[in-house]
């Protein structure tokens, strides 16, 4: 039932436009999930990915951050994401030092926020705004018992229940709670999607008057559902490193009354879809 809702999204039926437009979003969903299968899962693909997260630890260990992050891996009950996708949220911040960030979902993750916060706030005597959301109390209160004391100050956890509400006429998955700040940049880990769109990435892009970046951790159902409701060119997928990409979203390249026909997002490399450098 959710792949079947995950292949109509987003098409509220007020939207449906004759028929063979929804057989075609539906034979279009198929081939892409095919696709992304096929290229996600050939040797040349896997050889790169491995590459890319051995490069990846290689530059978290030569750093004084490594046994920070190693003990942190060692003790959570996270699952984590990738050494690999550390990197690259790692040099997002440090790059562009965003003044406020909103991380979805707890995890290994806020350690590396935190880490290149205080490297941002060391060099250049700022420090980011750090909103980490958590919907789950077991995991909320083992990050807060985990996380280094040294970097305490340099993420805000919140706890919020996860609800569901519509979204541009879609079904999407939410924080409860979430604080009011202007995000310039959102990380979704989180809340648990039950292969929904992320509504509150989408609510903020709606409501805000500046342009958001945002990655995913994977999140396919969020991203083939950006992908439809985002002018072209601004939404894309690291294939190697299973990353959403979503680039100076803003309501102005939304476009509800004209959906893309193809759930399907591009191919781009992470690192130069947000201009930073691959180290």
């Amino acid at each position: 039932m959710n792949f079947l809702k995950r292949m109509l999204l987003p098409f509220p039926k007020k939207r449906w436009r004759m028929h063979d437009r929804l057989f075609r979003s539906i034979g279009k969903r198929i081939f892409s999930d095919a696709y992304k299968v096929k290229f996600s899962n050939s040797a040349e693909s896997a050889f790169i990915a491995k590459e890319f997260d051995a490069h990846a630890k290689r530059f978290f260990q030569n750093s004084d951050n490594y046994e920070i992050i190693e003990n942190f891996i060692q003790n959570t009950k996270s699952t984590g994401a990738s050494w690999s996708d550390y990197l690259v949220i790692y040099e997002y911040v440090v790059t562009k030092k965003p003044r406020y960030i909103l991380e979805l979902g707890s995890g290994v993750s806020s350690v590396i926020f935190a880490l290149a916060n205080e490297r941002v706030f060391n060099e250049t005597n700022r420090r980011i705004k750090i909103v980490s959301m958590e919907s789950d109390r077991f995991y909320y209160k083992n990050i807060k018992e985990l996380f280094p004391t040294s970097l305490s100050d340099f993420v805000d956890f919140n706890l919020s229940p996860n609800v569901f509400e519509m979204v541009c006429g879609i079904t999407t998955s939410c924080y409860q709670n979430l604080p009011d700040f202007p995000y310039e940049f959102v990380f979704v880990d989180g809340p648990p999607a039950f292969d929904l769109c992320c509504g509150d990435a989408l609510k903020l892009i709606l409501n805000a008057d500046i342009e958001i970046d945002v990655i995913t951790d994977r999140r396919i159902a969020t991203v083939s559902s950006f992908n439809r409701l985002f002018k072209p060119g601004v939404i894309g997928f690291d294939y190697i490193r299973n990353l959403g990409l979503g680039h100076k979203l803003s309501n102005k390249n939304l476009q509800l009354d004209c959906l893309n026909k193809s759930m399907h997002a591009d191919h781009h490399d992470a690192f130069n879809f947000f201009g930073l450098a691959s180290n």
